[in-house]
């Protein structure tokens, strides 16, 4: 900084003696032109800046805290406080499992095993698949493909399995089909399932307790399944029916169902309903434990000439195959076991029930006893009869209730009282003191009287005193004339003669004193101004002291001090006192009256289990009616699932009509196929039926070729047909032999609907089957069980064979079809038996998700540690330090996201520009503190350790190339700054100007000077 000294100098001009440049013109002290010096600088520029420092840290975010997913010994632990973790790294042992980093979007909550189904699974798949591992599709069902990929990544991170259990058996067993082949001696083969194969590694510290058994719920489901299939079937005994006549079908099982199945029937045909027959139920009901039920069906007679209708029965529902009512099964299982279930609590539900209405009922007895309180309390009006048996008063709400029921008489009597006016009440409406309707609700005494009529006295006299002053005396006129008092302070005061006269005696000292200055002489060596004010002083406080000032404010004053004594006095009890009183009387009565809290409680004990018995009984009927449903389909329908019936119309002539059916579905090469050929009526002569052989089976090769026509025979109703059926040694699929009559010329019959039928001749020359395999292979390992026959099928044919064991299905291995299909032409067929590693289960801890690299922050436990279910493992925080500022609700409000700051930390002598990237608006409090976070960016890395404090500069406001004074030459007067400035012709002139923002000593000149102009700072006088 520049300063330069100037000296005063005075400029003589021919006009006068002139001073040219008087930075003091406005200052009243003298100056000395010849010692007095000005201090002055140069207007500069820089940038100037306003900044303010605050508190902050170094903070490394936490991300996530793993707890352990079960209980156990911490084995080996792989990472230590500060560790970077990537992807597919190894964290911990935990129990003998594995903890791994890996990538996905939520962390896994829960044990994951077959059957599973979420969001969780689907991460799990898509985890494993990017890993390399095959899980089949990735979806969000838990398969055992799912199972096979994670086994497959288990083994890889040297997971153990679980606790060892005993070798199990899968016996795989032929089971006949009599149509397809025939089973040879060897037709049972036994797979051991041995443990699974695993890396060498510790043994798990609580393998035995992770198994979770399921054996009890697999042996209901098997004795649901082990219950009878019916199969349903139709007969009936009668092909033709007369008109008007019933139609009798049965339906018929082979074996008695356990429930009531309910089977749908349909009636078609040539016949109408409501015309032909009437229509019977939609379904038919075959009662438990029966094997058949007969349906009726009523057929029609009427005028009309009708030839032969066909009546069609089909019956329905139920299912195509064994195989096929295995759901049907497990949903009966599943209705059962909730009916039971629901049945149980039923059981347990009555005796709660029971129970809690004793103790209802005990409670009740207890609390209609009247006891010696209540007695009195019934004896003192405050409880009726009734009251006291319905409620329990103890002792201390007695006295309560008695207490309230004094306050309640006592303000009954006072409020009978203030219903009259006492004498002193009289004396005081008299006086004007109170109205008459103040002493008709009050009630006032003697001693309040009294003090009531000397409050009233001073009213009285204040109003005396106030009227008076409101005249002006004499006295106080001659004082008004001589300037001492004004005409306003006569008025409000009262100034008596004896005060007049001195008041003026100090107003002739005051005027003595005031001539005397003025004249001058000795006398003016002595006496001062001073002693002007001292006299003035004594004049008006004499003045002031003789003014009684007593206005209509104290008059006010005076009556409102009045009137609150009587508002005291009086005792303002209403009815409605009374009525309050009463309530709060009722009100305690009320509460005493209340059962007693067990009483309350029982009672809405016994609704909860009575609303729960509502729910129940609901529950339970809507369980029945599934179950029922459930067991009213499972029956399997047979290949017999329709008949047809002819009705005659008797008033059509007899002409035989022929009906052909095959007296068997099948027949054995070498046996014989018979047709049964029917007719209505009984014959009255011989009858020559023509017919044809047709189908599949050749003539002469695979039966002896008939002759084409046969006789029935008077009185005959029906006729066997009879073609032999011929044996050979060739292997060959079954073939059909169809016979259909013929129409005869002479029309001596006529035939029905029915007038073909066919049998199937079955070869008797099958495929001889046998079984190759089984032998001991691992849990998670398929063995391979092959169906070899000794000669190849001519067709497709199904091979039947059972699985049976130790090992359950679904458990130990993979649940197989019971069938095989061995292909025309090959002769042998594969079953696989894919055993299940049910050790392989995911627990959530195996992964640990994040969204790598992730640094640990600190690792809670060590080697060797037993932690429980939940206990914290170690956390993860962000991998680089986050600098979070603390600012004051003052330095908050300068702050702005994007403002430029200097982050500084002792340690180290570090430093670092960098700028505000977050600003919070809500402050967090403590205790009474309010502090507001934010996050900084800083340019370079500070090294130092979580926690570490650090100071930030902020820079809040900033000019740069600011026209600057220092702060000491700028001066103000009346609103105005201005600056002194040197002129070049070296004098000092004032200049306007405008500021800007401050920076230390230098405030910005926005306008009004410029560089390089200098500018008094001060005159040194010294």
């Amino acid at each position: 900084m520049r300063k330069i000294l100037i000296t005063l100098v005075v400029v003589a001009v021919a006009v006068g003696a002139v001073v040219a440049w008087e930075p003091w013109a406005d200052e009243a002290a003298v100056v000395d032109p010849g010692i007095d010096r000005a201090i002055a600088e140069s207007v500069a520029v820089r940038t100037l800046t306003d900044e303010i420092t605050i508190r902050g840290e170094l903070r490394r975010d936490e991300l996530e805290v793993v707890t352990a997913s079960l209980d156990g010994k911490v084995g080996h632990v792989a990472i230590v406080d500060g560790d970077i973790v990537e992807e597919g790294d190894a964290l911990l042992l935990v129990d003998g499992r594995q903890s791994v980093a890996v990538h996905g979007d939520f962390s896994f909550y829960r044990q994951l095993d077959v059957g599973s189904q979420g969001a969780d699974v689907h991460q799990l798949e898509t985890v494993l698949s990017v890993a390399g591992y095959h899980v089949g599709e990735v979806d969000p069902l838990y398969t055992e493909e799912t199972r096979s990929g994670l086994a497959a990544w288990q083994a890889d991170q040297g997971y153990t399995g679980a606790a060892p259990e005993a070798d199990e058996v899968v016996t795989v067993s032929l089971q006949s089909n009599p149509a397809g082949y025939v089973i040879g001696p060897v037709n049972a083969v036994s797979v051991r399932i041995g443990p699974a194969a695993v890396a060498a590694t510790d043994l798990r510290e609580s393998q035995s307790a992770a198994v979770v058994s399921t054996v009890a719920a697999v042996v209901d489901a098997v004795a649901v399944a082990d219950t009878p299939v019916p199969t349903v079937s139709l007969a009936t005994a009668a092909v033709v029916v007369q008109e008007g006549r019933p139609v009798l079908v049965t339906i018929t099982a082979d074996v008695a169902p356990v429930a009531d199945l309910e089977i749908p029937v349909t009636v078609g045909g040539d016949v109408v309903a409501g015309d032909d027959y009437r229509s019977p139920e939609a379904t038919v009901v075959l009662p438990a434990g029966s094997t058949s039920v007969t349906l009726e069906i009523a057929t029609i007679l009427d005028d009309d000439r009708e030839p032969y209708e066909d009546l069609e029965v089909v019956i329905g529902g139920g299912f195509d195959s064994l195989a096929a009512v295995a759901p049907q099964t497990l949903a009966v299982y599943d209705a059962r076991k909730e009916v039971d279930d629901l049945l149980e609590r039923v059981g347990e539900l009555v005796t709660d029930i029971a129970e809690q209405a004793d103790e209802v009922a005990n409670l009740e007895a207890t609390d209609e006893v009247v006891t010696i309180v209540e007695a009195r309390l019934i004896s003192l009006g405050i409880l009726t009869d009734d009251q006291a048996r319905s409620g329990d008063v103890s002792p201390a709400e007695g006295e309560q209730l008695e207490a309230l029921q004094v306050t309640v008489d006592d303000t009954q009597e006072v409020s009978d009282r203030m219903s009259s006016v006492t004498a002193v009440e009289s004396r005081l409406v008299s006086l004007g003191v109170i109205t008459m309707a103040q002493a008709e609700s009050g009630d006032i005494d003697a001693e309040e009287a009294e003090q009531l009529e000397a409050l009233q006295v001073t009213v009285d006299d204040t109003q005396e005193v106030s009227d008076r002053l409101s005249s002006v005396s004499t006295v106080e006129s001659r004082l008004v004339s001589l300037g001492i008092i004004t005409m306003a302070q006569a008025k409000s005061g009262d100034i008596d003669a004896e005060e007049a006269e001195n008041i003026e005696a100090l107003n002739e000292k005051v005027n003595d004193i005031v001539d005397a200055i003025a004249e001058g002489g000795d006398y003016n060596q002595t006496v001062t101004v001073l002693d002007r004010f001292a006299a003035i002083e004594a004049r008006d406080e004499a003045a002031q002291d003789a003014l009684m000032n007593i206005t209509e404010l104290d008059w006010l004053a005076a009556v409102a001090a009045r009137d609150e004594a009587a508002q005291d006095a009086l005792v303002d009890v209403t009815e409605l006192d009374w009525r309050a009183a009463v309530a709060a009387r009722d009100d305690a009565l009320d509460d005493a009256l209340k059962r007693s809290s067990a009483l309350q409680t029982a009672r809405n004990d016994l609704e909860v289990l009575e609303d729960e018995q509502q729910r129940l009984d609901y529950r339970l009927a809507s369980a029945r009616e599934t179950l029922r449903v459930a067991q009213a389909a499972r029956y399997v329908l047979g290949d017999d699932d329709e008949v047809t019936v002819s009705i005659d119309d008797p008033d059509v002539p007899d002409v035989p009509i022929l009906v052909l059916r095959a007296d068997s579905e099948t027949v054995a090469e070498g046996g014989a196929a018979t047709f049964t050929i029917e007719t209505t009526v009984e014959l009255v002569e011989d009858l020559d039926v023509f017919y044809v052989v047709e189908g599949s089976a050749t003539a002469d090769a695979d039966f002896n070729a008939p002759d084409g026509d046969i006789t029935m025979q008077l009185g005959q109703e029906r006729v066997t047909l009879s073609i032999p059926v011929r044996s050979d040694d060739d292997v060959e699929g079954d073939e059909t032999l169809t016979v259909r009559l013929s129409a005869d010329p002479a029309g001596n019959y006529r035939l029905s609907d029915r007038d073909q039928a066919t049998m199937l001749i079955e070869s008797s020359d099958l495929p001889e089957l046998t079984l190759e395999g089984g032998g001991e292979v691992a849990e998670g390992e398929t063995a391979v069980v092959t169906i070899v026959a000794d000669q190849a099928p001519d067709t497709d044919t199904s091979v039947n064979y059972q699985v049976s064991g130790s090992a359950q299905a679904g458990q130990d291995y993979a649940v197989v079809t019971g069938t095989a299909l061995l292909r025309a032409g090959e002769r042998s067929v594969s079953v696989e038996i894919r055993t299940i590693d049910d050790d392989v289960v995911f627990k959530p801890g195996d992964m640990v998700v994040g969204d790598w690299p992730v640094r640990v922050g600190t690792v809670f436990v060590e080697e060797g540690d037993y932690v429980q279910r939940g206990t914290p493992l170690f956390d993860l925080t962000e991998p680089e330090f986050t600098i979070t500022l603390f600012a004051s609700p003052t330095d908050r409000a300068k702050l702005a996201e994007g403002q430029s700051v200097t982050v500084n930390l002792d340690a180290g002598d570090q430093e670092s520009p960098g700028r505000i990237v977050e600003l919070d608006d809500n402050a967090t409090v403590s205790g009474t503190s309010e502090t507001y976070e934010g996050v900084v960016e800083a340019v370079e890395d500070l090294v130092g350790v979580d926690g570490a404090v650090v100071t930030i500069d902020v820079v809040v406001e900033e000019s740069i190339d600011a026209v600057v004074v220092p702060i000491a030459a700028v001066l103000s007067e009346g609103g105005q700054e201005t600056v002194r400035v040197v002129t070049p012709e070296g004098t000092i002139e004032r200049r306007a100007i405008q500021t800007g923002m401050l920076d230390g000593a230098y405030v910005e000149i926005v306008t009004g000077v410029v560089a390089g102009e200098y500018v008094i700072l001060e005159i040194d006088r010294s």
